[in-house]
């Protein structure tokens, strides 16, 4: 009795281990089949993000651009070769938590995608426009070929150094003369300073900067226009206390005005 007994259970036994090693088999095998499942949701997540960046209309961002600039832009985006743009200025370009320059490098990262544009400020603090002309330093920028040189031509600080305005215009168009002899593609553009209240004198300045822009064929970017009036006493809200800048709210302004351009708005 204690013989069939034992039998019994070791048959039991050896049943149960091949009931198990069948199971774990079985459930092993079937572990490729969720795998492809889920990688194949991977995946498609991955395309459709690829599908996305396809869906940037480059034909709507670059639709206030002149067609050499948008010739660069559509370049950068298929040869993944950044258009290079000096923003050359004074001080106002380079103070407050966020300048306007670092602020428009991440406008056009968002709308354009990142590696598009590049954007290197280079700030000459109070030079006046005929000392920048003639520095090294300008030499030097011209020589690493940006493709535009986004230029504020310093009317504010040769408004206070005394520069008559007549000689600021020759000094722009001396800059403009060495970036093309350097660069023929290059692109010159020019924007005044930042705004500062009850400035008469200064404001006419920058008038008459903008009639000869006109007058010259190059492009002016006013971003003015986003900017209360100089007769506005709540303009000096945007600006440091000494007006040599704008500050964080008058960063946003300018900025704001640039991108827009940038992006077609």
């Amino acid at each position: 009795m204690n013989k069939l007994l034992y039998i019994f259970v070791v048959c039991f036994c050896i049943g149960i281990i091949v009931f198990g090693h069948f199971h774990w088999k079985t459930k092993i095998n079937s572990k490729p089949e969720m795998q492809s499942v889920q990688a194949g949701s991977i995946y498609e997540g991955e395309q459709e993000t690829i599908h996305k960046e396809e869906l940037i209309d480059h034909n709507k961002l670059t639709s206030n651009l002149s067609d050499e600039i948008r010739e660069k832009v559509i370049n950068a985006v298929e040869n993944e070769v950044p258009v290079h743009m000096a923003v050359i200025g004074s001080d106002a370009q380079s103070k407050g938590e966020n300048p306007w320059p670092i602020l428009v490098q991440e406008k056009l990262n968002e709308e354009y995608g990142e590696g598009v544009f590049k954007l290197t400020p280079y700030s000459f603090g109070e030079e006046t426009s005929i000392r920048v002309h003639s520095s090294d330093r300008y030499a030097e920028i011209i020589e690493e070929h940006p493709d535009i040189v986004l230029l504020e031509p310093f009317i504010l600080n040769d408004n206070r150094g005394r520069i008559a305005v007549k000689d600021t215009k020759t000094a722009i168009l001396l800059m403009k003369s060495k970036l093309l002899e350097r660069n023929e593609e290059a692109v010159l553009i020019l924007q005044p300073p930042h705004p500062i209240y009850q400035s008469n004198s200064y404001d006419n300045q920058v008038v008459e900067i903008r009639e000869f822009a006109e007058e010259n064929d190059i492009l002016f970017l006013n971003h003015w226009e986003n900017w209360p009036g100089t007769s506005d006493v709540t303009i000096k809200e945007y600006v440091l206390s000494d007006d040599s800048a704008p500050n964080d709210k008058g960063n946003k302004v300018w900025a704001e005005f640039i991108s827009d351009y940038f992006i077609g708005k």
